[in-house]
């Protein structure tokens, strides 16, 4: 099979700043603001929200502009002992040739000090510096042919204990007629000696029909190994499903299990990564202003959902409505696009890009209701403020990027907008 290697140049300036936090109280959470976006040099409006290495403590994170403007790759170092400033810094410009990192499906993975980046048409690795400072270095690890092998990466990676990642892409592969593919899920496995090219290989091929086709938003892992995704069916109405993968005994493709079908009869999506529970319950966001792009005709068309097995059949996966986020649901807010993030004690965090109080979004947590199964407490973090240039809006607007957690317990996030330069900001959320 054969591809073509596209050259990234390593041609970019780090940009260090030393950043001081501004923090706002509001709801049941106190928001620090560690980072305001403020320059177009410097990055602006991300479209994801940061990653975190568990080995560095570090944050990473995709933002627009850069020095060539075609996004760049940003890290955030929390403050030394002693200390309240976290240092901002530019750790790679995308070249002016490359598929620009400015869109909500070019994510990023960390791990032991390395960074993995979903490009337009490749997914990247950036490794530091020997010196400790300066550009960090590119390197391919697979450049897509738009064909058998995929086209269009998109969504988040996921990797395994071995250090091979896994992803989507939402085009090419073989496993359908259609002109531009239904979409593969493929793996990257590590070489045994360190310099050597990476192994790719596709695991699925979508078929297209009821069996999915597009899937946009990467795969997780539970802990038999198994992967999770959603992905559309019966395109383009919009209609979507949540699939598994299951790995082969040996040799050959993984085999597909639907799980579920959302809504055959009307053209809503669902969108947005997966979180799983160490139970291996599943959950996501539902909403008519998903990735796709599609209209939805049912009336509680934005939704926090839990899918999980059947107590009576295992087999029979149920969809529960946790809460619906609509205007007409207060408190809260609605356009609920963000991943969603489980925590040990099975409580899940997540944001809204519109609404609260202010008008700018909500940070929220749904727990489990005691005693009440399928049931589930709404509790409002934060409320971000809506609009306001120059200093006017100290939190950022528009939370676009999901919940983390550092070891401590602290959520962090990101907003497309706000924050004293309007260009939005990272900020910390203490609950």
């Amino acid at each position: 099979m054969g591809h073509f290697i596209r050259i990234f140049g390593v041609g970019c300036v780090a940009i260090s700043i030393a950043v001081s936090a501004s923090v706002v109280a509001n709801a049941a959470g106190t928001e620090t603001v560690i980072h305001n976006f403020s320059t177009t040099a410097n990055g602006k409006n991300p479209r994801t929200g940061p990653v975190i290495d568990a080995s560095t403590g570090a944050f990473y994170g995709v933002a627009a502009g850069g020095t060539n403007g075609q996004g760049l790759v940003y890290q955030i170092l929390p403050p030394k002992a002693g200390q309240s400033k976290w240092t901002y810094t530019v750790i790679y410009n995308n070249p002016a040739n490359a598929d620009p990192l400015t869109t909500a499906y070019n994510y990023i993975y960390a791990s032991k000090n390395v960074i993995y980046v979903v490009g337009g048409t490749a997914v990247f690795s950036l490794t530091p510096p020997q010196s400790g400072t300066g550009d960090w270095t590119p390197t391919v690890l697979h450049a897509f042919s738009r064909w058998n092998d995929g086209k269009q990466p998109e969504g988040p990676l996921a990797m395994d204990s071995h250090g091979a990642l896994y992803g989507t892409t939402v085009y090419g592969g073989t496993g359908c007629q259609k002109y531009t593919g239904c979409g593969t899920v493929y793996e990257l496995a590590p070489p045994m000696t360190q310099g050597q090219p990476w192994s790719f290989s596709v695991l699925y091929h979508f078929p297209g029909g009821a069996a999915g086709e597009k899937p946009l938003d990467g795969v997780i892992f539970d802990k038999q190994g198994n992967l999770y995704g959603s992905a559309a069916f019966d395109f383009p109405s919009g209609k979507s499903l949540i699939f598994k993968l299951t790995p082969p005994s040996g040799a050959g493709e993984w085999t597909e299990s639907v799980l579920y079908h959302f809504y055959p009869t009307s053209t809503c999506y669902s969108g947005g990564p997966l979180a799983i529970d160490a139970n291996g319950a599943l959950y996501g966001g539902f909403s008519a202003f998903a990735s796709l792009g599609y209209g939805c005709n049912d009336t509680e068309d934005e939704y926090a959902f839990q899918l999980a097995p059947s107590q009576a059949d295992p087999n029979v996966w149920v969809r529960t409505k946790m809460r619906v986020f609509s205007n007409s649901n207060l408190p809260g807010g609605f356009n609920l696009k963000s991943p969603l993030t489980v925590d040990s004690s099975g409580n899940v965090y997540g944001a809204t890009q519109l609404g609260g109080t202010p008008g700018g979004g909500t940070a929220f947590v749904l727990k489990p209701r005691p005693g009440v199964p399928g049931k589930w407490n709404y509790g409002a973090l934060f409320d971000f403020l809506n609009g306001g240039t120059g200093g006017a809006n100290t939190t950022g607007d528009v939370p676009n990027g999901g919940l983390v957690f550092d070891p401590a317990g602290a959520l962090y996030g990101t907003t497309q907008t706000g924050g004293n330069g309007n260009h939005g900001v990272v900020f910390q959320l203490t609950p």
